[in-house]
């Protein structure tokens, strides 16, 4: 999230598909960067579907001309 908010180009759209993290805390920190920023977008997804689906709920967020998909781990 830190590297996409720190790109020179202001016109991206960040689409996030939380896979039903079990992970505590993660819901949380993803909330605080979206609040912070109105380019983020989220959906939780309460059932774990992996790649593919996670990237599908992603997608259907977006609203741009063009779409990279990215990890966690991705800069």
């Amino acid at each position: 999230i830190q590297s996409m908010r720190r790109q020179v180009y202001p016109h991206w759209e960040l689409c996030i598909a939380d896979d039903a993290s079990t992970e505590p805390g993660v819901k949380k920190l993803i909330q605080s960067h979206q609040a912070g920023d109105a380019r983020i977008k989220v959906i939780f997804r309460v059932q774990n579907g992996h790649i593919s689906a996670a990237s599908n709920s992603a997608l259907r967020l977006a609203q741009g001309e063009f779409v990279a998909l990215l990890d966690h781990d991705d800069r």
